[in-house]
């Protein structure tokens, strides 16, 4: 499967400024284009490998009303590139294992790009990261149940980080950071 789009966008709303000042406003013009793809592999009766991608090109064409400096721009949460990977056993038997892993570019948290030519002491960047997950389980008729593990490798992350700004006093910086490693143990009943 594959997907390839293009869009033009006539007032698109974004927020603007520090976290807690921050005001919606209409970007005037901007543009996003990119490539989503899926590969599948069933190789034989319980083998199943699958890879996945995607490119991300997101850029303020216009963004004169607020502050010129913004056009050209990417729009925050946007990363460039993701890809995953993994593969799925299903046994006759009802026994099945699947892994996966995930792979996310590094991305800005805000319009501003920051760090930018604006205020280049601030960096709202998060980094690129990588979760790997697992599960093990036991698949009946009416029933199932599962040992799994969520973020193998204890990956730190940020979805989304404002770091505040050095040259203000008393000025707090925040995060949103991903989910940490997670074991558990499934059970489910069908009824």
């Amino acid at each position: 499967n594959a997907n390839l789009y293009y869009m033009d966008w006539e007032d698109q709303q974004a927020s603007f400024g520090p976290p807690l000042d921050t005001t919606v406003i209409n970007a005037g013009e901007s543009r996003l284009y990119g490539v989503e793809f899926d590969l599948r592999w069933l190789a034989g009766n319980a083998w199943t490998f699958f890879l996945a991608g995607a490119y991300n090109n997101t850029e303020f064409t216009d963004f004169d009303l607020v502050d010129p400096l913004l056009n050209g721009n990417e729009f925050p949460i946007s990363p460039e590139y993701q890809f995953s990977t993994g593969a799925i056993a299903q046994f006759d038997s009802g026994w099945f294992l699947s892994v996966d892993a995930s792979y996310t570019d590094d991305f800005f948290s805000d319009t501003e790009n920051s760090p930018s030519p604006a205020n280049p002491t601030i960096d709202n960047r998060n980094d690129d990261y990588t979760v790997v997950n697992a599960k093990f389980g036991y698949q009946a008729d009416r029933w199932s149940a599962n040992l799994f593990v969520r973020n193998a490798f204890d990956e730190f992350y940020t979805l989304r980080v404002n770091r505040g700004d050095p040259d203000i006093p008393n000025t707090v910086g925040q995060a949103t950071v991903g989910a940490p490693r997670v074991v558990g143990l499934e059970f489910m009943v069908d009824y």
